[in-house]
């Protein structure tokens, strides 16, 4: 039987009291489940994401991560979560060798055994080109396509993607798919949650959909949208 990673119960966000962000949304997602939420830009699903990596603070109701309230989550030790933000974060004026360097460092791994990891890792995603560019120099899809290979070199539980195809063309999001494949392929167990505001360009992780609206989260099926399919 599978275990629970990600539960939220009755889970309340309101910035004031005029918008709430989640509005006593509850759901579970056990190791393996692949879900995509779906929402107008502003319905709270960054906020979604937001709170079950500990970075917005609950109104009311609870955030459990492997059974524990996420406050008292240790990410470093406890468990292993990846967020790909719409916007990456990297250190702006290292090269993605420094970037990818810095999380094996951070991870305890000794220098000599740095550069063949990260070699190996981009040899895998076809960017062993940029390995000395800077990142401030890298383009959008560029940026995105490091961001998640960065995420190979640890295992991930949970992996949260904030729209992380909507603004690249067809050939650029197939280029960021097949990497994001390798992550999944790696660490096949893991609880994915996609925010997006198109559920169709996601339907390749046969994710289940929910929709996010005016704070209620509801399953496809449940409301008048139209499937993912």
């Amino acid at each position: 039987m599978k275990e629970a990673v990600v539960e939220l119960k009755d889970a309340t966000l309101a910035y004031n009291k005029d918008y709430c962000a989640l509005n006593c949304v509850s759901l579970v997602l056990n190791q393996g489940d692949r879900i995509a939420i779906e929402g107008e830009y502003g319905c709270g699903k960054t906020s979604f994401l937001r709170v079950i990596a500990n970075l917005e603070q609950l109104k009311s109701g609870e955030c459990l991560l492997n059974g524990r309230a996420v406050t008292q989550v240790d990410f470093a030790h406890d468990i292993s979560l990846g967020f790909l933000s719409r916007d990456p974060v990297f250190f702006e004026y290292r090269t993605v060798k420094s970037n990818l360097e810095w999380v094996l460092k951070s991870r305890g791994i000794v220098k000599e055994e740095r550069e063949g990891i990260i070699m190996r890792t981009l040899e895998e995603c076809d960017l062993v080109s940029l390995v000395n560019k800077k990142i401030r120099w890298l383009s959008k899809v560029e940026k995105r396509l490091v961001q998640i290979a960065r995420l190979l070199l640890r295992p991930i539980d949970v992996l949260l993607c904030d729209e992380i195809l909507e603004e690249f063309d067809t050939v650029d999001q197939n280029s960021i798919i097949s990497i994001l494949k390798l992550v999944l392929k790696k660490s096949s167990n893991c609880v994915v949650v996609f925010a997006c505001t198109n559920a169709k360009l996601y339907q390749e992780f046969s994710p289940k959909l929910y929709y996010l609206k005016y704070g209620v989260l509801s399953k496809h099926g449940e409301s008048d949208e139209a499937d993912i399919q």
